[in-house]
Order: C-alpha cells, then sequence, then structure tokens
C-alpha cells in the first residue's frame, strides 16, 4: 500500500510521488485552457510508472476524464474514482460487453469494432459509448480521412451505439513549427465540418501535452495530457519554444515539476585494490584502490543495463559514477571520492538529492531513448511512496 508522510519502507528500493508536484502541473495545464475545455489525465502504463493507484485518487479533483491503455487499467481506475473513462487502445473483443455494462468510453477506429460493441450493447441493454478515431496522417489508429463520411453514415444506422466524441492524434506535435501538425489539424477540421454537417454532437479532442502547450488552436472540447501531468517535457524543444509562445493567449507561465523520484539504499561497502575488476564480466577494473557500495537494486527493478559504467547516482548530494556492469538486482557505484558515506545511506537514482539532479532526461540521453521509456519501464513491484 503507498504510504505518507516520512519514508520508512521495508522494499530495497521505492519510488516518491510528490503530490504537490502533481497538483501543480495539473493546474498549470489547466490554466491554458479555456474554462470549458476538459482536461483528461492520460494514466496508462501504470500512470507512466508513477502508479496508477496512487497518481488516479490525486489527480481526481483535477481533471474531468481520465485515459486508460485497456479494460483491465479502466476497472482501476473506476475502483478508484466514478470520472468518466476513455479507453485509448483498441477495443478488446471478449471485454466488450464488459465494457459497455461498465459505462467506459472506447476509442473505435474500425467498423469491426462497432459491430462488436453494438451487438455487445443489444446484449446489456445499455448504449456503447465510443470516440471515433480518425487517422489524419499518423498512419496508425484510426478510421481513414477520406472514407470517414461513408463510415459515419453506416455507424450513425447502427443501433445501440452513441458518438460520444470524435478525435485524432498528432504525429509530430512535439516538434514545435512542424508543417505535419497544421496539415492534420486542417484535416481534423474537414471531418469536424462534416460531423457539424449531419448534426451530431460528441466531445472534439485532438490535443496532446505537446499540442496542449503549444497549439491552442487544437484544444477544442477537451485535451489529452499524459507526459506532462508527470513533470516531464514532452520534449526538450517544446521547453524552449515555450517560453517564446507568451505572446499567444493563456501560454505564458506555464511551468512543469517532476513528480518521481526513485530511491534505494547502499547495503554494503567494501574496499577494492588497484587493479581490480567488478561484476560480471569484470567491465571495469579500478586504476586506484578504491571503495564500492553495493545497491540493492538492478535492472529487474528498472534500472537500465544500458546504464552501466555510464550514469551516476546522487549520495548525500553528490554524484557517484556506476561502476561494473548493472545486475539483476545489484549495481555497484564507487564512492571513493565520498568518505563520509556509510551503509543505509539513501541513493536517488532519479531524482534530487541536495542541489543536484539525476533528471530522467540525462537518464535517456545516456541510453539513447526518451524519457517516457524511462519512467514506464519501472516495476509495479516497486513501493509508491507518496510525499
Amino acid at each position: 500500500m503507498p504510504g505518507r508522510g516520512t519514508i520508512e519502507v521495508m522494499a530495497n528500493a521505492w519510488i516518491e510521488i510528490d503530490q504537490r508536484a502533481l497538483r501543480a502541473n495539473a493546474e498549470s495545464l489547466r490554466s491554458l485552457l479555456d474554462p470549458a475545455t476538459q482536461l483528461l489525465g492520460v494514466v496508462k502504463s501504470n500512470a507512466y510508472g508513477h502508479g496508477l493507484a496512487v497518481v488516479v485518487p490525486l489527480l481526481d479533483s483535477l481533471v474531468d476524464f481520465f485515459g486508460v491503455d485497456d479494460f483491465e487499467e479502466a476497472v482501476a481506475v473506476r475502483a478508484l474514482s466514478a470520472k468518466p473513462v476513455l479507453i485509448l487502445n483498441p477495443l478488446a473483443a471478449d471485454a466488450a460487453e464488459a465494457t459497455v455494462c461498465r459505462g467506459f468510453h472506447q476509442m473505435v477506429s474500425s467498423l469491426e469494432d462497432i459491430d462488436t460493441l453494438a451487438v455487445a450493447a443489444e446484449a446489456v441493454g445499455t448504449p456503447a459509448h465510443v470516440h471515433l478515431k480518425v487517422d489524419t496522417g499518423m498512419s496508425r489508429q484510426g478510421f481513414p480521412v477520406g472514407d470517414f463520411l461513408v463510415h459515419l453514415h453506416e455507424i450513425v444506422s447502427r443501433e445501440h451505439i452513441a458518438i460520444a466524441g470524435i478525435a485524432t492524434h498528432f504525429a509530430n506535435a512535439d516538434v514545435p513549427g512542424d508543417s505535419s501538425v497544421a496539415m492534420q489539424h486542417e484535416q481534423f477540421r474537414r471531418v469536424l465540418d462534416q460531423v457539424h454537417a449531419m448534426g451530431l454532437r460528441g466531445i472534439r479532442h485532438a490535443a496532446n501535452s505537446a499540442a496542449t502547450i503549444l497549439e491552442p488552436d487544437t484544444h477544442y472540447d477537451l485535451v489529452r495530457c499524459g507526459i506532462a501531468l508527470y513533470g516531464i517535457w514532452p520534449d526538450q524543444a517544446v521547453l524552449q519554444a515555450a517560453p517564446r509562445l507568451a505572446v499567444r493567449p493563456r501560454v505564458s507561465g506555464i511551468s512543469l515539476e517532476p513528480v518521481l523520484q526513485f530511491r534505494t539504499r547502499i547495503s554494503l561497502i567494501k574496499e577494492v585494490a588497484q587493479g581490480e575488476g567488478v561484476g560480471y564480466g569484470l567491465t571495469k577494473r579500478f586504476e586506484r584502490s578504491s571503495r564500492i557500495a553495493l545497491l540493492p537494486i538492478g535492472y529487474g527493478d528498472g534500472y537500465s543495463r544500458t546504464l552501466s559504467n555510464i550514469s551516476e547516482v546522487l549520495i548525500r548530494g553528490q554524484r557517484a559514477p556506476v561502476v561494473g556492469r548493472i545486475s539483476m538486482n545489484l549495481t555497484t557505484v564507487d564512492i571513493t571520492d565520498l568518505p563520509e558515506v556509510s551503509v543505509g545511506d539513501t541513493v536517488t537514482l532519479l531524482g534530487r538529492s541536495g542541489k543536484q539532479e539525476i533528471a530522467v532526461e540525462e537518464l535517456a540521453q545516456r541510453t539513447g531513448t526518451i524519457p517516457y521509456e524511462i519512467v514506464t519501464a519501472l516495476p509495479r513491484h516497486l513501493p509508491r511512496v507518496i510525499i
């Protein structure tokens, strides 16, 4: 169970969730929106690794909708909140009746899914709430733009189907000024004109975190914010562009604060002689007599093996290099230049210690990936502690 207050956990490692930062991020994003525009909090992939069971109650009063990956996540959210839940990924056919029965909203990209939901809705005696996804140029999920009007007429003719929303997704919203965003947006506007001409009403939504920050014209009735809620910029280019947008309405003053910190404790300290190696493959040999600390965490706990010999951790507000290969549940760091460090000291793998910070962007750069992968790779077995 998530704890509160002082950090007292029995596990070898834990994740701290800063509820003040989470609230500040939600309020900062909300400040960009017109009062009538709803905020959907995306909590898929275990709330981007932050812990769905912890994050949903904290966000419940701050968002209007929750967005999840699949039916199982929708069920988990419903146990924590009465807010509407939108399943973003394709329909799982065997969960169709349960999806309709529980009142979940489902993103739909094909007539086959519409037919499945119509049958399920008839069986349970309640309408299926669908959000029609339009592929405006990402070539992933969605009805093709050119065929959408034909599909829409067919969908409207289906009984037991309630069109709750019309949506699209931008491929390059995190690249400021990218022409594809304007192209996709224009395609979406044409679709919305067709929908309006048919007299249909539904929640119009297109903006992800990056578009919410950079493209106010795409906000419509609802924005879908994921990564930004957790204090992580969708891309450094978005961070750099945001201050230049102060001339636009409601964009000045946007700030995001990291919500997550990843910590462990030193379990063992030992001396090693000059020339000795450490870890599998002895990939690190010491050029001097050294002092090393063993951390009871490894790639099985979400600390990537690709960080071997290239990363650093924070101990008592100072950096210490990772030495040797990271193994499944053990990591070794060099504390030769930190003589005051002792067994039991807290070690920060991701987050702040004193005036130093290991940012998620730093770990992503070191491993050649993106911040999204760093946080979503944090396993569910690690305790999440609310601070």
